[in-house]
């Protein structure tokens, strides 16, 4: 024994035959000490309280009670569906008080019989004729003490009848003693039954579980240990497994009496019975056995029985095997280890380094955050090889309280997770306790600042703590390779093997790691993002297609199971089953932009819409008839589902199909290749090498179908759809045009996938040095940071349009930025045709009004007619016929009559002149889209020309 810690317990076997412990006290200060041949050690009797009172408990009748020992998942190696046996690492049973290691050998007769209780179960009341007032002790069980090295030191594995007896999960603290009292021939055994989730009759199954009982207690191969409160699993006759709360009753009391105790220690006269087995167990008769039904807690415990193994597999499919595969996890997995790992821990005495700093995880609400900080937890318990303590906080529970208690909190919180090194601290939504300082917060400002400094001073003292561990460390292995240099090869590399084994364990048992959640890197407190605090954000972001898949498949197929495992023994009840024709992969896809909560809501929508199909095609046939999750169910649930991501988002929303646009056929080609077919068959396009253009420019004169495309795309496409005019971004305010585009931007990213659609775009984007204010030139410079790549957001296409695309800045059309330009030209007679048919289609036009549109498409003076003029005079005519029925003709059709008056009447918006102008720049547009800068101001006052002769044209037309 070469180091040696405060309060260590040690034993120490002289002449072989003699067991003593020794406490370690060290001096005032010292947490742990190396042992040398120079070290003076003082032995001292141990120091026993005075008896300050006759009325104690003798010492001579009970164990003192072991340390808190952490409870740790199963064990493969072991059987915990036993109801008698717990299992301890054999280091842990050297410094039991009461337990010696010959003790817990793998026979069952001969282990330690002990007493288990929670300190933080909820307290029981135990009353007694001779005592004045009732006295208020913790739920006990007890069992057999067993030693199996697979489990950890500190830990303990307990029997699923205690884990359910106890209501303890997976590192919970619980106690155990010795009993030193011997075990009791009991009077009585009633077996408490849940009786209700069984058919047939009660009296029936009460015989059947007597006879059961009697034959599974009175077996000679082994012995049972039991108490009041035990849960008991045995066979029935059909091989039906029963699950049973004892409730024993003894024929004379305790000899001690409550009254005249005081100050028992917890289970020091804890009641048991020894059953069966060939070395004098008691053998029950059939009349000593009752059974009834369970009420109250005792039906409680049953349900947590019944279900302790489903939850464990729900927590494994939806938290752990759902989480690993995903990036969040493995980068908080990596964060993590370095901490809490022995290897690594060793690799840090090793090269004498601080430890790593702490993990931020971010991410908007309903992300997973929590999710992986539970897979983390589940995993760093249940891992041999970190068998850490975990503690999560929840911070918004703290916010709002007085500075004191936030303190007195946080700091057990850090003390309590140093004791129990290896730790981890969780801190979830520490942005709501210590928030980024916010102008108009006034007072909360100083408070979040003051808890923010306090986190910094324990966060620091941790990492202090943990460096000067690694230190001694350090300097005790080099001290410790010096003196085995001299052994021989073989001897020192296993010494050095056992040395590095031991500063691992060493360095282990002194580390805290830290991980905290928010929903934003920069939403925490500016003091907490230094070196070596929280300088390790990892992102969660939404699920993509393929993860979508997965979870939607495992997350149906568990909340089916958890239905039928709640349905099941219900009076009339079916199994719910899922249609394997369903296909997860359109699912997938229908689902885009969901966050994982969503995704879990859309399940249980169609696990609704199951339930109401099922109950209406009941009703319809008059029988019985199966649960079926079918496809139809979820697209179904999701219909008017809104997910987090688009709540509060102003999107689109438009009736407009491609049948609704004529002409542009070449135009409606490309937007449908680029956004309508990548989304409709996205499969095939993400194993396909193809380099989609994220950004696109409908170009042409006004009123020829730009802003109808858009609209349609809104449609088709099945993307989320923001519309915003050039205009409604700019604002007077300096820096306030710039913040609308980045406003905007992230709407669109929070929809994601969505078209972000700028109409008069050469608004907000033109020439840079065109004017002297400099507004324009930063807001074509936010625009390049969110198209070129540097703040490129995935899943966002942009559509842009204008009618001057001479105006644009040359950089916004650059490849990779708005590098498609598609133009929108006058219609030819085809075209023109196609969209007269097109805006007609609704109308109740007459055979001969059919008739005559190939003539209007003919006309010579159609040929000036935009797709807007077009529409109007289809709208004209429709205006006649409501003109006549108001004068009393009853006509219900657009005659020809009608629509030769209004293609009389119309003008074409756009004159010759300003036609050919139009023309000749959409020409050289589409020649070369740069312009030499020298003369921008040139090209400007040309184009302000152009435009205003083409606003007096415009004015004729409508007069």
């Amino acid at each position: 024994m070469c180091v040696v810690n405060e309060n260590q317990v040690s034993p120490i076997w002289i002449n072989q035959n003699t067991l003593i412990r020794i406490r370690v006290s060290l001096s005032v200060g010292l947490e742990h000490a190396r042992l040398t041949p120079a070290s003076e050690i003082i032995v001292a009797p141990k120091e026993r309280p005075t008896q300050t009172t006759h009325n104690g408990l003798s010492r001579d009748l009970y164990y003192e009670q072991s340390l808190p020992l952490l409870v740790q998942a199963d064990v493969d190696a072991l059987q915990n569906d036993t109801v008698d046996e717990v299992w301890a690492h054999p280091e842990s049973l050297v410094m039991l008080d009461g337990a010696l290691f010959s003790n817990a050998s793998s026979d069952t007769q001969e282990a330690p019989v002990v007493v288990l209780w929670c300190p933080e179960s909820k307290p029981i009341t135990e009353n007694n004729e001779q005592s004045e007032a009732p006295r208020k002790q913790p739920v006990c069980s007890v069992a057999r003490l067993k030693a199996c090295p697979g489990v950890v030191r500190g830990h303990i594995v307990p029997n699923r009848g205690v884990i359910a007896a106890l209501a303890v999960e997976t590192h919970t603290s619980i106690y155990l003693r010795v009993l030193r009292v011997p075990e009791l021939p009991p009077t009585s055994v009633t077996l408490c039954v849940n009786l209700e989730s069984h058919d047939g009759s009660h009296s029936a199954l009460a015989d059947r579980i007597r006879q059961s009982f009697l034959r599974w207690s009175s077996s000679a191969e082994r012995s049972y240990v039991i108490c009041s409160g035990s849960v008991l699993c045995f066979g029935l006759d059909n091989e039906e497994v029963i699950q049973a709360i004892a409730e024993i009753q003894y024929d004379a009391e305790d000899t001690f009496s409550v009254k005249r105790l005081e100050d028992i220690p917890v289970g020091a006269l804890q009641k048991y019975t020894v059953l069966g087995g060939s070395k004098g167990g008691y053998v029950l008769s059939m009349d000593e056995v009752t059974v009834q039904n369970a009420v109250g807690t005792q039906q409680q415990v049953l349900e947590k029985l019944d279900t302790r193994a489903l939850s464990i597999r729900m927590l494994n499919l939806s938290i752990v095997e759902l989480s690993r595969s995903a990036k969040p996890y493995a980068m908080l997995m990596k964060a993590t280890r370095p901490v809490l790992s022995q290897d690594a821990s060793a690799a840090r005495v090793l090269m004498g380094v601080k430890p790593p700093g702490c993990a931020l995880i971010y991410g908007e609400r309903g992300s997973g955050k929590s999710t992986y900080l539970r897979a983390i937890v589940h995993d760093i318990r249940a891992s041999s090889k970190f068998a850490a303590f975990a503690t999560t906080v929840e911070c918004r529970n703290l916010r709002g309280l007085k500075m004191e208690a936030v303190k007195s909190r946080l700091t057990d919180l850090f003390a309590e997770a140093a004791a129990h090194a290896p730790a981890l601290i969780l801190l979830d939504n520490l942005d709501a306790l210590v928030p980024e300082e916010d102008e108009s917060a006034g007072a909360a400002n100083e408070q979040s600042r003051r808890i923010a400094e306090l986190l910094l001073v324990l966060m620091k003292n941790n990492g202090q703590r943990m460096q000067k561990v690694t230190g001694e460390l350090n300097a005790s292995f080099k001290r410790e390779c010096e003196a085995i240099n001299g052994l021989p090869d073989r001897q020192k590399k296993i010494a050095r093997k056992k040395l590095l084994e031991a500063i691992g364990n060493a360095m282990q048992s002194k580390s805290v790691a830290i991980v905290a959640a928010a929903r934003s890197d920069t939403s925490v407190h500016k003091t907490l993002r230094g070196c070596g605090l929280f300088d390790r954000p990892i992102r969660v972001t939404s699920p993509d297609a393929g993860r979508r898949e997965i979870v939607i498949r495992e997350m149906l197929q568990m909340k089916v199971d958890t239905a039928n495992s709640t349905r099941k023994g219900a009076k009339g009840s079916r199994e719910i089953v899922i249609d394997l024709s369903i296909d997860y992969g359109l699912l997938s896809s229908l689902t885009e932009g969901y966050s994982l909560r969503d995704l879990s809501r859309a399940t249980d929508r169609a696990l609704h819409q199951t339930f109401k199909r099922h109950a209406l095609l009941q009703l319809a046939k008059g029988f019985e008839v199966a649960y079926k999750v079918e496809q139809s169910d979820f697209a179904e649930g999701i219909e008017d589902f809104e997910p987090t991501a688009l709540i509060g988002v102003d999107l689109f929303q438009s009736s407009v199909k491609w049948s609704d646009v004529g002409g542009l056929k070449q135009v409606r080609t490309v937007l449908k290749d680029t956004l309508e077919l990548p989304t409709r068959y996205a499969k095939l396009y993400d194993n396909t090498p193809i380099k989609l253009p994220a950004g696109m420019l409908l170009y042409g004169p006004p009123g020829c179908g730009k802003t109808l495309l858009a609209s349609a795309v809104a449609h088709e496409c099945g993307l989320n759809f923001i519309s915003v005019k050039g205009p409604e971004v700019l604002n007077k305010y300096i820096g306030a045009s710039e913040q609308a585009i980045r406003d905007l931007f992230a709407r669109a990213g929070l929809a994601a996938p969505s078209v972000l659609f700028l109409d008069e775009f050469d608004s907000i984007a033109p020439r840079r040095g065109a004017d002297n204010t400099g507004v324009t030139d930063r807001l074509v410079n936010q625009l390049l940071t969110f198209l070129d790549g540097v703040e490129a957001q995935k899943g966002v296409y942009v559509l842009a349009a204008t009618s001057r695309p001479d105006m644009i800045d040359p950089a916004l059309l650059r490849p990779g930025r708005l590098d498609k330009a598609l133009y929108c030209g006058f219609p030819n007679e085809e075209e023109r045709l196609d969209i007269l048919r097109a805006v007609s289609k609704d109308m109740a036009l007459s055979n001969e009004a059919l008739e005559y549109l190939p003539e209007i498409a003919s006309d010579p003076k159609s040929a000036h007619f935009s797709g807007a003029d077009l529409q109007a005079i289809m709208y004209s005519a429709q205006l006649e016929l409501v003109h006549e029925k108001l004068s009393g003709d009853n006509s219900t059709h657009i005659t020809k009559a009608h629509v030769q008056t209004s293609f009389k009447n119309a003008k074409p918006s756009t004159s010759d002149a300003a036609r050919l102008q139009f023309e000749r720049m959409f020409s050289n547009f589409a020649k070369a889209r740069n312009t030499d800068f020298s003369v921008a101001e040139a090209d400007v006052a040309a184009t302000s020309e152009l435009l205003k002769s083409h606003i007096a044209h415009q004015r004729t037309a409508l007069a």
